[in-house]
Order: structure tokens, then C-alpha cells, then sequence
């Protein structure tokens, strides 16, 4: 199993960032979360390294400011934090091979319900992302 020990969830809707926020604390306690709101407040989380550099980058697409797309163009562009796993985690299922050829290791739709979330993060803590 992946231990991922630092999540970085990029989402501008806060119930959003609560759901995940629970149903990763369900799904492995151990994990820390941090959030941004868009794509500038996630270049400066990761620019200061404070909190440190995380293991794995959840990104919502549609975002003000800079929205998903265009932070994970830029991300993966960066020496320093290309080999970041980043997950796809957005309403629209529309993206996913683009957000793969752009580097995304893995493409989740948002679930309504606590309990399918859940499941689909379990999913991902089981799969062996190579870094």
C-alpha cells in the first residue's frame, strides 16, 4: 500500500475540501491534508515548502484564477516538482485523457455520497504509483 503522508487537495468549494478531508482521515488517519484554494494558492504552498512538499497533489479543474489545467501544465513543467503523483479530482468526467497527457497519474470524478468517496480513496492508497 502507497503511504502517502502529505496530501495536497487543490479546490476552491469548501464543502469539497471537508468531504475529502473526512473521508481521507476515514481512509488512512495518518495523512496530513492541505489545501488551496486554485492553482496561484497551490504554487505558493509548494514555492515556500511549508507544509513540506506532498507526497501526492489532488487538483480539482475548475478553479478561478488558475484553474486545474493550467496548474498541472505548469507543475509538470517544474524539475523540482514533476515527479509529484497528481490525481485528477473533479466534476466533470470530460478531462481524462487530457489531464493524463499532461501528467496526471490518475483521474477521479466526484462522488455525491461520503461512502463512494471513501472507496475510490481506498482504491487509490492501494495502487502502486510509480514516482
Amino acid at each position: 500500500m502507497v503511504q502517502f503522508r502529505s496530501v495536497l487537495l487543490v479546490d476552491d468549494d469548501a464543502d469539497d475540501q471537508e468531504l475529502f478531508a473526512e473521508a481521507l482521515a476515514t481512509v488512512d488517519k495518518d495523512a496530513d491534508i492541505y489545501q488551496a484554494q486554485d492553482g496561484l494558492d497551490a504554487l505558493e504552498v509548494l514555492r515556500h515548502k511549508h507544509p513540506p512538499v506532498p507526497d501526492v497533489i489532488f487538483l480539482d479543474l475548475n478553479m478561478p484564477r488558475k484553474n486545474g489545467i493550467e496548474f498541472l501544465t505548469e507543475v509538470k513543467k517544474r524539475e523540482e516538482y514533476n515527479d509529484i503523483p497528481v490525481i485528477v479530482y473533479s466534476t466533470s468526467p470530460n478531462f481524462k485523457e487530457q489531464t493524463k497527457e499532461l501528467g496526471a497519474v490518475h483521474y477521479m470524478v466526484k462522488q455525491n455520497s461520503f461512502k463512494a468517496l471513501c472507496a475510490e480513496l481506498k482504491q487509490v492508497w492501494s495502487q502502486p504509483w510509480q514516482q
